[in-house]
């Protein structure tokens, strides 16, 4: 069975990797394959939910360790709708809650994350798109940290390839599995680069403050950062 790669994974795995203008990887990803996944509780919701996700406008608003607990994809795992959601106390949180000291993302502490996507990639239930090859799926992250001169973002843009887009690897994993790598047309013409999602092109960095090492450097793609520019290739 093929596997989706979670939102709440893709929070885990980007900041394993060094930034795209250095010329190796100290670490490595697998599991890169795609799969759909359905929500157990089918009830359409409005609003956002006490984790931050708000899946009918297709997006989420909050603290990053909550969007670990309310994803939809992954409802077997023990931090599944956990409650009640971190409240931003790194270490009282703890205290009450003792056992996220057990999840490995609790690390980014008080980070906080919007993302948005639209119908194509995650669907107003909930639900992960596949295959979203061609189609015109989309979604961005917008990471916050730090205070005062501390202070820093960073903006991330994905679009869907199509089928005609070819992967040039340029780091794999010790299994190889592809890494990091950039998406070409059928022309020749670059899409924009790879970087853990599969089927995804990654079409805009960027970053604000003093951001830490070992994550993306800024990036636009040549063909541009407009999401409507990949609808119409």
């Amino acid at each position: 069975m093929k596997k989706i790669i979670s939102l709440s994974t893709i929070f885990a795995l980007f900041f394993l990797f060094i930034s795209c203008h250095t010329e190796a990887i100290d670490e490595a990803t697998s599991n890169l394959e795609l799969n759909s996944s359905k929500v157990n509780n089918s009830k359409k919701s409005t609003g956002f939910d006490q984790w931050g996700y708000n899946w009918n406008a297709h997006q989420f608003n909050g603290y990053l360790i909550n969007a670990w607990f309310g994803d939809e994809l992954y409802p077997d795992a023990p931090w599944y709708k956990k409650e009640p959601p971190y409240n931003g106390d790194w270490e009282g949180y703890a205290v009450d809650n003792p056992e996220v000291l057990d999840y490995d993302f609790y690390y980014y502490g008080n980070m906080t994350l919007v993302m948005h996507w639209n119908e194509s990639c995650i669907t107003k239930e909930g639900v992960y798109q596949y295959p979203i090859v061609d189609t015109d799926a989309w979604i961005t992250f917008h990471y916050r940290a730090g205070e005062g001169e501390n202070r820093w973002s960073q903006f991330q843009k994905y679009v869907a390839v199509k089928s005609t887009d070819t992967l040039a690897v340029y780091f794999a994993d010790d299994d190889g599995n592809p890494v990091y790598g950039e998406w070409f047309s059928e022309e020749g013409e670059s899409v924009g680069l790879f970087y853990l999602w599969p089927d995804r092109a990654l079409v805009q960095v960027v970053n604000t403050g003093n951001v830490p090492e070992g994550m993306l450097g800024t990036y636009k793609g040549l063909i541009g950062p407009g999401i409507g520019k990949y609808k119409s290739r």
